[in-house]
């Protein structure tokens, strides 16, 4: 890569703001990254304050409070609503469909296409049950993980 401003001239990196390719002569050096010039400076600057002060700020937060604990407590909780939602629109559908069988006494198509929606609808929530215990286990371990 070529210098943007010294066509003749290797670029030792790029500006941290416009990533442009920048020689030894046009380096300014910001400390955390390189900028080309002094409006890129002072873009720079204000980016790498932003990030020191987010690292800053992510540290004043509780465990109890992170991101982590909540996504992986909504991800678990999604997934057994989930599965308790299919569980119970499965069982719903086989008992209609058994009382509907029961009434009319006798097989047709519609008896097969919903029993087979209320065991598919189960299967899943079977799918959804086992979702949430392994999110839970991943979730265990990564709270352990933070607490050593």
């Amino acid at each position: 890569m070529k210098c943007f401003y010294h066509p003749e001239k290797d670029a030792l990196g790029t500006c941290k703001n416009c990533c442009k390719g920048i020689c030894g002569e046009c380096i300014i050096d910001v400390g955390n990254g390189i900028a080309c010039d002094d409006a890129c400076r002072d873009a720079v600057n204000q980016v790498n304050a932003l990030v020191d002060y987010n690292k800053e700020q992510l540290k004043n937060i509780p465990k109890s409070m992170s991101f982590i604990t909540n996504t992986g407590d909504i991800n678990k909780n999604s997934y057994l609503f989930n599965a308790y939602f299919l569980l119970s629109l499965g069982l719903i559908i086989i008992v209609l469909n058994i009382y509907l069988f029961v009434k009319n006494n006798q097989i047709g198509f519609s008896f097969v296409w919903m029993g087979t929606i209320g065991i598919i609808f189960i299967l899943f929530s079977f799918f959804s049950f086992r979702n949430a215990k392994k999110v839970g286990n991943a979730f265990a371990a990564i709270i352990t993980d933070e607490e050593k």
